[in-house]
């Protein structure tokens, strides 16, 4: 069965991922007034929005991870160094 695919705002061929995260950048773009679409999708890349392992530091520790941090700590890795 193939994927199915999305069309939004003049941008079609999306997968349903790509939609959302299209939309959520134009809902910030229309609630902050601003115009620059890199930095609201910087700001939500930077959001702990997925899931990650139990981490040591107790109540005060923010639950999961950044699709930003989790890109970092592929192309950081220690085998690449």
């Amino acid at each position: 069965m193939a994927e199915r695919t999305y069309s939004y705002n003049g941008c079609g061929g999306l997968t349903a991922g790509e939609l959302y995260f299209l939309i959520v950048v134009d809902k910030i773009l229309e609630q902050l007034g601003v115009q620059d679409v890199v930095a609201a999708a910087l700001i939500i890349s930077g959001q702990p929005i997925l899931p990650t392992r139990v981490k040591i530091g107790g109540p005060t520790v923010t639950k999961g991870t950044s699709p930003a941090s989790k890109y970092a700590s592929k192309r950081l890795s220690r085998n690449s160094l």
